[in-house]
């Protein structure tokens, strides 16, 4: 019964697992693949150490979006598309000042 308490205490985020895998495998890269929504998300600081995460795997991140046909595409689809490059846009500044020091 005590065990079962501690676990359901205990939390574990992404950038704690990555710690640990990065840890136990020094050698390997490792890469997110997120849908858009999560992506959007990330990027947008509502994960808990979202800027560890992003740091951790390097700005790797693999990002899969529902496949719309723009002719037939609803304006969520098309706000979550534009939604998706502003955060491509933010990354890439966030990696090019990593790397301008």
């Amino acid at each position: 019964f005590r065990d079962e308490e501690h676990k359901e205490s205990i939390r574990v985020g992404t950038a704690d697992l990555l710690t640990m895998l990065i840890t136990d495998e020094p050698n390997l890269e490792f890469t997110l693949a997120l849908g858009a929504d999560t992506f959007i998300d990330l990027v947008n600081g509502k994960w808990r150490r979202s800027e560890d995460v992003l740091q951790l795997v390097e700005y790797r991140i693999v990002v899969f979006r529902r496949l719309v046909e723009e002719d037939n595409a609803s304006s969520e689809e098309l706000k979550q598309h534009d939604e998706v490059k502003e955060c491509i846009a933010k990354l890439q500044q966030r990696v090019d000042s990593t790397t301008a020091t």
